[in-house]
């Protein structure tokens, strides 16, 4: 329907301005689920992006934006911290986590995601120290993949299903 159309991409472009760079908060709340959330543009946080999707209801969030064709590009985020805490994301897409820089801006990143199963690759270095409370709660966590050298110990085995 045009119209529907028309209203989406009003709502679309106004929240998702050309020049926003704040994302912080942007996505809290189950109001943003599969049958709302499709972003027309990149969305590219610099800075905070702390509880960014946290609480969110959208599930499968990696390919809702295949979907609508737009990225979501963490490579200018200083902190994500509960970026996805308690939500009931189960995919999630590449994440580059290398500008965060103290325990707290990982700080429960992935935090109560009971539903989460799959992170497609986060980037790090070994500038980043990984909270160990970024996965706590993460128990049906299957599938993620690592790039870059992580800089300490990271013990995923008390919160996931990792082998």
């Amino acid at each position: 329907d045009m119209g529907k159309q028309a209203e989406r991409d009003t709502f679309w472009d106004s929240y998702q301005s050309a020049s926003r760079r704040n994302w912080t908060n942007a996505f809290q709340d189950q109001s943003w689920n599969d049958t709302t959330f499709y972003p027309k543009h990149d969305i590219k946080p610099v800075g905070n992006a702390g509880a960014m999707f946290r609480y969110t209801g959208i599930t499968d969030l990696e390919g809702r934006l295949n979907e609508c064709g737009v990225v979501l590009d963490t490579s200018q985020v200083t902190s994500l911290n509960n970026a996805f805490g308690e939500s009931i994301v189960t995919k999630i897409p590449t994440l580059d986590i290398r500008n965060c820089k103290t325990e707290q801006d990982t700080n429960g990143m992935f935090a109560g995601c009971y539903s989460l199963k799959s992170i497609s690759k986060i980037i790090i270095d070994e500038t980043v120290p990984l909270n160990t409370r970024a996965f706590i709660n993460c128990i049906a966590l299957e599938d993620i993949t690592f790039e870059g050298t992580i800089a300490a110990d990271t013990d995923l085995h008390r919160n996931t299903v990792l082998s």
